[in-house]
């Protein structure tokens, strides 16, 4: 008798309620919680107890629930993300059949913000690519560039994860993804940064280390960077009041002003700079590259200063 009435309640749809009833998360609203507290209430001594039931997303979770003589509650086991469909369904003391069916939506409050990562401007072999995030301290962290593996982060302060990949001459990820993951107890996020990155690990740049670009620097200064270790240097500098462009060569092959470095066993170079006049508001930009030891050319590395 009692599988011929539960039958009968599960074939009613949109039946209308005739008893006052209150049903938690409330109907079209969002909550952040991941597991909510679901519950609906009702008069003590309206429905049958025994015969009420909770439905989830079309799964019934009603020997998961809590039950009382005036309300029914269950909380998920596993984390809830996106709309929720709830049904109930009961008999009133009469018997007669009473169904009810909402939708709240669950959305999480996000734990990882301030993504930042320095793959949005173009990285080349030997380049350093940094991703930064903030999140809840303790947690375990890693970032990804599109399907490679995973590299590690650290926290180097409460909340503050960091993580460094340096670009080999054989990667290549070009406006590919860049995720994070975070881990904390059984949480789990992964965020996509908002900038793909771009990442040319076929060819070479010269980097210049210091000063920084953009710097103010002496009349006279040191100029010093790395590159591919045995290979040559040249600073091509441009002196004047417009920062927009660099010394290039001519169409013959010859450097304007280029001035020639050696690079020591660990590729560091040095180079020695300066101005006999210097005029107000003067300003240097260099277009530094090299050539290594198989005639192999970087791409131009272009940095500018602005005279004390």
């Amino acid at each position: 008798m009692k599988k011929l009435i539960v039958a009968a309640v599960l074939g009613l749809c949109g039946s209308a309620w005739s008893q006052p009833v209150e049903v938690v998360p409330a109907p079209g609203t969002s909550t952040q919680e991941e597991r909510p507290y679901i519950q609906v209430s009702w008069p003590k001594g309206q429905l049958a107890t025994e015969n009420v039931h909770l439905y989830m997303n079309g799964k019934d979770v009603t020997y998961s629930a809590l039950r009382s003589d005036d309300y029914v509650s269950f909380r998920p086991w596993a984390a809830e993300k996106g709309p929720v469909d709830m049904k109930f369904v009961a008999l009133d003391a009469q018997g007669r059949p009473l169904e009810k069916s909402w939708q709240f939506e669950v959305k999480p409050q996000a734990w990882v913000h301030d993504i930042s990562h320095t793959g949005a401007k173009d990285l080349f072999e030997g380049d350093l690519l940094r991703v930064a995030f903030q999140s809840t301290a303790k947690g375990k962290a890693s970032f990804q560039v599109g399907d490679w593996p995973s590299v590690t982060m650290r926290e180097s302060e409460p909340g503050y994860y960091v993580g460094e990949y340096r670009v080999k001459p054989t990667d290549s990820a070009i406006g590919k993804p860049l995720k994070v993951h975070y881990q904390l107890g059984d949480h789990k996020e992964t965020v996509q940064a908002q900038e793909p990155v771009r990442i040319f690990g076929g060819l070479y740049r010269v980097r210049v280390e210091s000063p920084l670009d953009g710097a103010q620097v002496e009349q006279n200064f040191h100029l010093a960077g790395h590159a591919r270790p045995g290979s040559r240097v040249w600073v091509l500098p441009r002196l004047g009041f417009d920062t927009n462009s660099a010394s290039t060569t001519t169409a013959g092959g010859a450097q304007l002003g280029a001035i020639p470095a050696e690079t020591d066993a660990d590729g560091n170079y040095f180079v020695d700079y300066g101005v006999p006049v210097l005029l107000p508001g003067m300003k240097v930009v260099f277009s530094v590259y090299s050539i290594d030891q198989d005639g192999n050319r970087s791409a131009a590395t272009v940095v500018s200063y602005n005279f004390k």
